[in-house]
């Protein structure tokens, strides 16, 4: 008896509007000036550019402080497709803005690939 996957990863390509947006997974290399300051120089991570997203809301947190409240909007980004190598010391472009990656998920089936992230501050 075959066991057959719950996902067919030749169907995801055929969900065209279920993906609506590109994601492009950035690497960071560090730069130093030469007063000793360094900085993050961030280049599009090779075969993980414009990859089909679908991004939405996770959770938004509220923090009071004494003189000003302010939120934390996390968000959640299905990719299509299976991309073991990203992490979270990774960035994703999505529509121009840039998010830190918090946390990286896969399915069982290593068909696809979710992301928990935060624009990048």
């Amino acid at each position: 008896m075959t066991i057959k996957p719950l996902t067919q990863p030749n169907l995801l390509s055929a969900l065209v509007n279920f993906f609506p947006t590109t994601c492009t997974i950035q690497s960071s290399t560090e730069s130093r000036s030469p007063s000793g300051q360094v900085t993050l120089v961030w280049a599009n991570y090779t075969g993980h550019v414009s990859i089909p997203c679908r991004i939405a809301p996770a959770k938004v947190n509220e923090i009071k402080q004494q003189n000003q409240t302010y939120t934390i909007g996390d968000k959640i980004v299905l990719l299509r497709g299976y991309y073991q190598t990203i992490t979270a010391k990774m960035r994703a472009v999505i529509n121009s803005i840039n998010y830190d990656i918090l946390g990286i998920e896969h399915d069982g089936q290593n068909i696809q690939t979710r992301l928990t992230v935060r624009i990048a501050k």
